[in-house]
């Protein structure tokens, strides 16, 4: 018989979770293998998530500490130098740990992530996106798809429309930078 976690340890794992979820690298390197592996972006948004996500979150201190993880934890029975790590692999990772966060948080909380500040309803309110997962009940596991299905959306539309205005505004500096002089650019 497997031990269910208790009360305190559900509630310490949900914080951690939702500090993962809160982490930009992480997010940012879990949403470059979403919206490649969504295909619904086309090139411009993937390039737009590759440049203005994707390579700013792999320089960032948090970065680093995902790849020598990921560097690490690729060793062959623990000897040094023995991995394989791969663009892939670090970006595919991320997005497990964005997966399992998502499994140790409410159903109120996932809601919150999408930046809305409704509350969810009575029967859903002190549910864990895990439990909606392993319910014998098979609307439990409907609710469970439709609102992962609705977050990935959300998650991955917002990261590239993200990417997007990013690019946006560096074209912008960049005509002005063009076409004005330099005093004006200076205001």
């Amino acid at each position: 018989m497997v031990n269910e976690p208790t009360k305190e340890q559900r509630e310490e794992a949900r914080k951690v979770a939702l500090r993962s979820l809160g982490e930009t690298s992480l997010m940012d390197l879990a949403a470059a293998y979403l919206v490649e592996q969504n295909g619904q972006y086309g090139e411009a948004g993937n390039s737009a998530v590759e440049q203005f996500k994707y390579l700013p979150a792999l320089q960032s201190p948090e970065g680093s500490e995902l790849i020598l993880g990921n560097l690490l934890g690729s060793r062959k029975d623990k000897k040094r130098y023995t991995g394989n790590v791969s663009e892939y692999n670090i970006i595919h990772n991320c997005a497990k740990i964005m997966n399992e966060s998502l499994g140790a948080v409410t159903v109120q909380d996932v809601l919150t992530l999408t930046g809305s500040n409704q509350t969810v309803s009575e029967r859903y309110k002190k549910s864990y996106i895990s439990d909606l997962a392993q319910s014998e009940n098979e609307e439990d596991k409907e609710i469970f798809n439709q609102v992962m299905g609705a977050y990935m959306q959300h998650f991955t539309d917002t990261k590239v429309a993200e990417a997007l205005l990013t690019r946006a505004g560096a074209n912008s500096k960049g005509l002005e930078g063009l076409v004005c002089d330099s005093e004006e650019q200076a205001e």
